[in-house]
């Protein structure tokens, strides 16, 4: 795994549906060296999904608005996670 300054790494806050069909607030990291991704819950800070790697998705799919389907969960990418990430896309 890469160093948490990883320069290639993009930062987003999205909610995440839930198995009850609530929503969660989490962080998405995309790591767009290897394509994959890592989900924490935003208010415990603990992993909601640990870092994998996922082909169907690359760097352009993510941006705020967009709806994204992994592993059967519905991701709404609602803001950005950090500056770096607001200023490179």
């Amino acid at each position: 795994m890469q160093a948490i300054n990883d320069p290639e790494k993009l930062i987003f806050v999205a909610l995440a549906e839930t198995d009850g069909g609530l929503e969660k607030r989490i962080f998405l990291h995309f790591y767009c060296h290897d394509n994959s991704i890592e989900m924490i819950d935003e208010k415990t800070r603990k992993p909601f999904l640990r870092r994998i790697r996922v082909d169907h998705l690359t760097k352009k799919d993510f941006y705020v608005g967009s709806r994204l389907l992994i592993f059967g969960r519905n991701i709404n990418i609602i803001d950005y996670g950090d500056s770096k990430t607001k200023k490179e896309l």
